[in-house]
């Protein structure tokens, strides 16, 4: 996010707070403006048990829920000090709230396995020039 759809960031005198503004101008490949809402739904996303990542469990349990401050800040606080702490965030790969509309990690699973939604650029996929391709690996076992 920083650098790339963050036009300011904001980290406290104690490190452990931190705010991020989004550029207002930032939009969905569809055209739907990018908003603290798709930071907080992607958040709950990963945080969500049914997505089976537990990477993102562990790395998020050590931040209080994320405040909306308004539509294009977002306020995080870590429960302690650590150089990642604004990277965990800002380095999230964004997800558009208004596709996901509250899906469990099940569901998402399920539904965008195979199907992409609309990035934040001005790029589009189109589903029927997709070519599905099945590769096998060969895989070498050395044994010690």
């Amino acid at each position: 996010l920083v650098s790339l759809l963050c036009t300011h960031w904001k980290i406290s005198n104690d490190f452990k707070t931190f705010q991020l503004r989004l550029d207002p101008n930032a939009r969905w490949a569809d055209g739907m403006p990018v908003t603290t809402a798709d930071i907080m739904a992607t958040y709950n996303l990963l945080i969500d048990e049914t997505i089976l990542q537990p990477y993102y469990n562990v790395v998020f349990s050590k931040y209080e829920t994320p405040k909306i401050i308004s539509e294009y800040i977002i306020e995080i606080t870590s429960n302690e000090v650590h150089f990642k702490n604004i990277i965990d965030f800002s380095g999230m790969s964004l997800l558009p709230a208004h596709y996901l509309d509250g899906l469990t990690g099940t569901e998402y699973l399920e539904k965008y396995h195979f199907d992409m939604m609309p990035g934040t650029g001005p790029y589009t996929l189109e589903k029927d020039k997709i070519k599905k391709i099945k590769y096998f690996i060969n895989c070498l076992i050395y044994v010690i």
